[in-house]
């Protein structure tokens, strides 16, 4: 067994999260991809193999235990990038129907690559468009997103994502009590989810929130 293998196994485990072998392969797979195309499309700070595995894979593995528990049937993961951790849920949540929203284009080339590679494509849209500009026919369950701007600009721009009957969750690195405080009015703080992210020495946080 590899040994980028044995640390997605042993973080799985940790996380609770019962991975099949196919499960594994795609998370691997994409892992090789991103390294690959990072070279030229420059998709992601993080180079090394290993550490695309530490910092990226198994960082938005943390998340699937609380997403689970939402037993959501859609989700649109804004700001996406290389496809954290929209493609992360994809792949370990086989029921889910996945919006990856991004804007820049060679991101966006690199994720319909992925995509098709991993035989996501029945279940996986990608959304080559700034999200306030995003029009959708129906809200989504879940609306994700991962160090990718302020709570306050979060909240507002994706709006129209959502319903009363939809969670916000935005993956941070740091406590963010004055963010909080500068929500719309129309959003109600639900939780501040302390992640569990093995081999990680940096603090990671969940925010949910609802719109009343």
């Amino acid at each position: 067994m590899s040994s980028a293998k044995v640390l997605l196994c042993q973080a799985s485990e940790q996380l609770g999260i019962s991975l099949t072998e196919q499960q594994q392969t795609q998370l691997l797979d994409y892992a090789v991809e991103l390294e690959k195309w990072n070279k030229t499309y420059n998709l992601t700070a993080v180079r090394q193999f290993e550490a695309i595995i530490k910092r990226h894979l198994i960082d938005a593995l943390s998340v699937v235990p609380y997403v689970q528990s939402l037993s959501p049937k859609t989700l649109a993961d804004i700001g996406t990038g290389g496809g954290i951790p929209g493609i992360i849920l994809a792949i370990v949540l086989p029921g889910l129907q996945v919006d990856l929203v991004e804007s820049i284009g060679k991101k966006c080339r690199f994720l319909r690559h992925v995509v098709n590679r991993l035989h996501l494509d029945e279940r996986v849209s990608v959304q080559q468009i700034r999200v306030e500009n995003w029009q959708i026919n129906s809200p989504r369950c879940i609306i994700i997103c991962r160090a990718f701007t302020s709570l306050e600009n979060f909240t507002t721009i994706t709006r129209h994502l959502g319903d009363q009957h939809s969670y916000w969750l935005a993956m941070k690195s740091a406590q963010t009590g004055d963010e909080e405080s500068r929500l719309p009015a129309d959003f109600k703080f639900i939780a501040n989810q302390r992640l569990m992210v093995p081999f990680a020495a940096a603090k990671r946080h969940l925010l949910v929130f609802k719109r009343e």
